[in-house]
């Protein structure tokens, strides 16, 4: 694979599975992003968008082996996760801004309109 480009990891939590291990439940949700995301940004992650960070410079090995500490550290996170998914840097490209160039602005108004 190639990882000339760093890596991306992106991963998703269960709400319901955070309410039931994380500590502090439901009212420390964001609580659980914050603590994945300032372990990723201390090991040279950039937070990309939502749940998807990139280093340049890491391999797709190097990003499991930090996942495995963070969640030696952090026993929730195994329990709660519902897809971790590493990927080659070179293999990711995010579309969403495109996409939203091509928005109806015809279809939003008419959904808008009481």
């Amino acid at each position: 694979m190639d990882e000339s480009y760093g890596v991306v990891v992106s991963f998703d939590l269960s709400m319901d599975m955070l309410d039931k291990y994380y500590p502090g439940g439901r009212a420390n949700r964001a609580r659980a992003y914050g603590a994945i995301r300032s372990f990723l940004k201390s090991h040279g992650y950039e937070h990309l968008r939502d749940s998807d960070y990139k280093n340049n410079d890491d391999t797709m090995q190097g990003c499991y082996d930090k996942i495995l500490v963070f969640n030696e550290n952090n026993k929730w996170f195994s329990l709660c996760v519902n897809k971790l998914i590493i990927m080659p840097g070179s293999l990711y490209c995010d579309y969403t801004d495109l996409l939203k160039d091509n928005i109806d602005e015809e279809y939003k108004e008419h959904m808008e309109r009481p």
